[in-house]
């Protein structure tokens, strides 16, 4: 299981092994809060010093202002139940893949990006 405890270990031992990091990116927002603990604890400041972002943008979040990145979860249910019927249906048929587009949902644990003047935001996609 991905737990905050591991979240908080393996950022322990980055900072351990690799004092000059400065910024973590988690494969899910437990693990990034665990990060954000570690971080806290070394006496480094976040963002200041080491910018934290997590992956699913899960309640509370917010509250917790851990900067994520979010992703259209019902859109993909909704997709990946259509492909289900549809390879029951005819199961020869080929296995379908779908690109859906991830906002990051920048709060209080990375630093302000600078002005990107007329162009868009950046945006992760898989």
């Amino acid at each position: 299981a991905i737990s905050f405890e591991e979240g908080r270990a393996a950022a322990s031992a980055l900072l351990c092994a690799h004092p000059e990091t400065d910024g973590i990116v988690c494969v899910n927002d437990l693990l990034a809060v665990g990060a954000l603990d570690a971080v806290r604890g070394s006496g480094r400041r976040v963002p200041d010093d080491v910018q934290i972002i997590g992956y699913d943008d899960q309640p509370l979040m917010d509250v917790i202002g851990l900067s994520t990145v979010h992703q259209p979860m019902e859109r993909f249910g909704s997709w990946a139940a259509d492909a289900l019927r549809r390879l029951l249906a005819a199961p020869a048929t080929q296995p379908a893949s779908i690109s859906l587009p991830l906002t990051l949902v920048a709060r209080a644990t990375t630093r302000p990006q600078p002005d990107r003047g007329r162009h868009s935001p950046p945006r992760l996609h898989r």
